[in-house]
């Protein structure tokens, strides 16, 4: 009968195996790359703490940027109050910063809409079947948007953060910072003649790295929502550039509309080709200048503020 082998000595470092492994684990995790999870969430300390992230990271986009290759949906309900709906359709979006944008929605024939603007005017036209450009100054724009503007261009800038946050609204107080746990927002609040208060729009945070907005509501001084985007699959412009978003889903709720776009690319292209320049003969039956904003009237379903 053979004898049992002999037990092996009781290491006198226990911790060895220990800081083995997980030294194994981290060398693992840097090999591919998994490095994003282990920064540190560190809540915003103030207001202008959290608009600095935000900005600074704006900042960066300092060179026109392309996005090829994205899908869009868009369905809205035109001045006769038609439903209108393009159900997956490709779609190319260029930025030059501070306001010079070329975003075209493309059909089968080619395509079917288009919002541009440049640092004077802004427009959109959509066809075949409302056949009509919209077009207005920078210096009009502001407030509600016009009732017939399916897709609001000055609202889109803010929906797709193309531009910088500033501490306070036209017509509202200087933002607050609200931290609730792990839900961070801003929110700016309006004051009118009377002295009520009433929330003019809200900005939901990531509270983890990069800290950039995941949702944007506005609403007007009659508590109707006028636009609410979500924003989310922050990615990196190149290896080490600025973070923008890659999914969006932006509502205007007074004529029914709704803009989904995917974004799978995102590049700087410096020798980007002028893209912003005001539409000529632009290819509809009829071109319609906007007038100052108003606010909207109407049967439209009112969403309350918080």
């Amino acid at each position: 009968m053979r004898s049992p082998p002999p037990a092996r000595p009781r290491s006198s470092h226990p911790c060895r195996y220990t800081l083995a492994v997980a030294a194994g684990a981290a060398l693992l995790a840097a090999l591919c790359g998994c490095n994003g999870s282990s920064v540190e969430a560190i809540p915003p300390r103030d207001v202008g703490e959290a608009l600095r992230r935000i900005n600074e990271n704006f900042a960066r986009l300092d060179q026109p940027l392309l996005c090829r290759s994205a899908l869009v949906s868009f369905s809205y309900r035109d001045p006769a109050g038609q439903a209108r709906r393009y159900i997956a359709q490709p779609a190319a979006l260029i930025y030059r910063a501070p306001r010079c944008l070329y975003f075209d929605i493309k059909g089968i024939g080619g395509s079917v809409a288009r919002v541009g603007s440049n640092d004077e005017r802004y427009w959109l036209w959509v066809e075949p079947e409302v056949s009509t450009m919209w077009w207005g100054t920078w210096a009009d724009a502001g407030g509600a948007p016009p009732a017939e503007l399916p897709l609001p261009p000055d609202q889109l800038f803010d929906a797709l953060m193309l531009r910088p946050l500033s501490a306070e609204l036209p017509d509202s107080l200087a933002a607050l910072l609200r931290l609730r746990g792990e839900d961070h927002r801003l929110i700016y609040v309006r004051v009118d003649d009377d002295g009520r208060t009433s929330v003019a729009r809200e900005i939901v945070l990531s509270p983890k790295f990069p800290y950039l907005p995941t949702q944007i509501a506005d609403w007007d001084a009659d508590g109707r929502q006028t636009m609410r985007a979500e924003l989310g699959e922050y990615k990196r412009v190149g290896p080490d550039g600025p973070y923008t978003a890659r999914r969006y889903v932006v509502r205007w709720p007074a004529n029914a509309a709704e803009l989904r776009l995917d974004l799978p690319s995102a590049i700087f292209r410096p020798d980007q080709p002028e893209f912003s320049d005001f539409p000529a003969r632009p290819p509809v039956a009829r071109v319609e200048r906007l007038t100052p904003a108003v606010r909207p009237t109407g049967s439209e379903e009112a969403t309350d503020a918080p």
